[in-house]
């Protein structure tokens, strides 16, 4: 992941990422070992990241699970940590 990254939403970023792998949310469920309701509620950023789901992501995606970790939930919307 880039630095423009860490001013963006996380559900924004995983969007992106679905969009340039060219990924269905449904993939992005079965990769991640979640139900759908779940990974469009972790998109919707209505879900906390986890350690299990950061590892996925890391999976999915190549980004190391402490990026996905950084983000923190801030009115209601998970935004990355600044350090």
């Amino acid at each position: 992941m880039t630095r423009e990254g860490f001013n963006r939403s996380l559900g924004e970023i995983i969007k992106d990422q679905l969009y340039l792998n060219e990924m269905p949310t449904v993939e992005l469920s079965v990769r991640l070992n979640l139900p759908i309701e779940q990974t469009e509620k972790l998109i919707d950023e209505q879900l906390d990241v986890t350690e299990f789901i950061a590892s996925g992501l890391e999976r999915v995606f190549n980004a190391p699970a402490s990026f996905w970790m950084g983000f923190t939930r801030n009115n209601n919307v998970l935004y990355m940590e600044q350090v």
